[in-house]
């Protein structure tokens, strides 16, 4: 009797581990559904692949074009044996709609634990239309290293507000439990027409995610965005608990100006406790916004911090919701900081005077705090724009503000132009703010060096009072010091690393970091720059010098004039 039991215990053991056993899988385009799925004999389409794969299964997609229409996943991973949906090793798996109708290419509808790594999605056209859609209360969904193209809404919709495209979508929809724990990671989403959507976009009932790393341009209206109150993403539902870091974003503008003219590179819409931090955007139609455009809905405890913004069309960063009571929400308790943002509203040549701006823009907000900002005009000479005085509660202040001095700086203030002395004086703003050059490295605008001189007046003179929210790390990713914190994006003090991405325009520049200095920029003619680092300094194939400039390296630590 009791080898009886032995037999059954052992026979149910092994069962249980067959049910849970994780296999890999292989996708071909020359493949064929009714085979295996081995490297030998591989399926054929990405829904049979869904159809067949449960808990802790990895498939790898050989090279090719995968003819898509609606590949909806039907199981869900475990916490920790997730299913992979992944690229084989240096090869190009295509997810294409070309030729179907409306349509999204695949679906992830409450479902946990599953990781896209290293796919391509392209080709669908119509309105509504979505590359990657997750939605639902779907939890712990990973999308990484994967391209978004051409996604378009249907042409011929004159960019009216009908007309939507959704390359990479995120959707709360279940109002009682919200979709969490989402990462986008290293993604790159390029030249779709996106009408009155995003590049990618997480809205509604969303608690917890992360969009890192990603590429984002050439997009016909915002690049990234965390949203709120939108009733296609569940009841008065706001993303919140996340955080929109180390992406780059360029390109994105609205084409129909009479419809829209402030597509933002990223956009806290309505969102709540949402960082956005160390951001590159440029040639927008506006940098960064914190607003909130759905009526009675309110973005709450947002920050954008240590972001770079330069040579966007209308405005650089902003805070505030246009049109408040009426037609939008409002901002609450929420922060810039520690932003460097340069020569924006680069567009101004194209609107009527009521309607330019300069590098901050400041609406409807309340208890809100713009500190330790470095804004930088370009040669039109705005500073800000600041509508709705009667605000209550926001501080604008220890910024540094720079702009053409032949010229008057103007602070457009309730529509009414004004200097930057008397700005100063009725508001009751900047009353510690300096005005006066930042000395960035490399003022080129097609590609800025911004990090600070030695000798910056930005160094050692921002205002500590908002550390909690300032973050521990600069652009870089290098400490911030918060007893002698800077003002702006970059913290000067011998950095353990430097990434060089702009062109260094001046002389006497000067960079020097206790590990490692990577350049990929340019020197040039007539400037002259020494990158002194106590372990290595790396050229990358980029970098150059131009005839007439002087570069000299050395290896050496931080604080040695040798």
């Amino acid at each position: 009797m009791i080898n009886v039991v032995l037999r059954w215990l052992i026979f149910s053991f092994l069962g249980l581990y067959t049910l849970h056993a994780q296999n890999t899988y292989y996708v071909s385009p020359t493949g064929s559904n009714s085979s295996n799925g081995s490297f030998a004999s591989p399926w054929q389409t990405l829904q049979h692949a869904l159809l067949n794969v449960n808990q802790g299964d990895i498939v790898y997609f050989r090279d090719g074009i995968y003819p898509t229409q609606f590949a909806i996943a039907q199981n869900s991973g475990g916490a920790s044996t997730p299913i992979t949906l992944k690229n084989y090793p240096n090869e190009v798996p295509i997810i294409d709609g070309s030729g179907y109708p409306l349509q999204t290419l695949l679906l992830l509808n409450s479902k946990s634990n599953i990781v896209i790594d290293g796919l391509t999605f392209r080709n669908i056209t119509g309105n509504g239309v979505r590359g990657l859609f997750i939605t639902g209360s779907s939890s712990n969904i990973v999308v990484k290293n994967c391209t978004f193209t051409a996604i378009n809404e249907a042409v011929g919709q004159n960019y009216t507000p009908s007309g939507n495209a959704l390359p990479l979508k995120v959707c709360g929809t279940d109002n009682n439990l919200p979709i969490t724990n989402i990462s986008l990671i290293n993604n790159h989403v390029y030249n779709c027409r996106t009408g009155f959507s995003e590049g990618i976009s997480i809205s509604g009932n969303v608690d917890g995610f992360l969009v890192e790393g990603n590429l984002v341009h050439d997009i016909t209206n915002i690049g990234i965005v965390a949203a709120g109150f939108y009733g296609d993403c569940g009841t008065n539902k706001q993303a919140r608990n996340g955080k929109i870091q180390k992406n780059t974003v360029f390109r994105c503008r609205f084409p129909n100006l009479s419809v829209n003219a402030t597509a933002s590179g990223i956009y806290i819409d309505g969102a709540r406790n949402v960082v956005a931090e160390r951001n590159l955007v440029y040639e927008c139609q506006v940098g960064l916004q914190i607003g909130s455009e759905v009526i009675g809905g309110t973005a709450n405890n947002d920050t954008l911090r240590s972001n770079l913004a330069y040579n966007n069309d209308r405005w650089g960063i902003g805070i505030g919701a246009n049109n408040y009571p009426t037609s939008s929400g409002k901002v609450q308790s929420s922060a810039l900081l520690n932003n460097t943002v340069l020569k924006n509203a680069s567009k101004n040549t194209d609107y009527a005077e009521s309607d330019k701006y300069g590098e901050l823009n400041f609406t409807f907000a309340e208890n809100s705090t713009v500190q330790n900002n470095i804004f930088s005009s370009n040669i039109d000479n705005r500073l800000y724009t600041i509508s709705y005085f009667s605000m209550t509660g926001n501080s604008i202040n220890y910024n540094l503000v720079f702009a053409n001095q032949d010229i008057t700086p103007s602070v457009k203030r309730d529509f009414v132009h004004m200097n930057w002395a008397t700005f100063k004086t009725v508001s009751g703003h900047d009353a510690n703010s300096a005005f006066t050059d930042p000395q960035f490295n490399g003022t080129n605008i097609a590609s800025p060096e911004l990090h600070l001189k030695p000798n910056s007046p930005a160094i050692n003179s921002g205002n500590s009072f908002f550390m909690n929210k300032v973050g521990i790390s600069d652009f870089d990713g290098n400490n911030r010091y918060f007893n002698n914190l800077d003002i702006g994006a970059f913290e000067y003090q011998c950095p353990p690393n430097y990434i060089l991405l702009g062109d260094i325009t001046n002389t006497g520049v000067k960079l020097e970091a206790s590990n490692r200095i990577k350049a990929t920029n340019k020197i040039t003619s007539n400037a002259n720059a020494t990158y002194q680092s106590a372990k290595s300094v790396e050229l990358l194939p980029t970098f150059k010098t131009e005839p007439g400039a002087v570069f000299k390296a050395v290896i050496d630590g931080c604080g040695n004039n040798n």
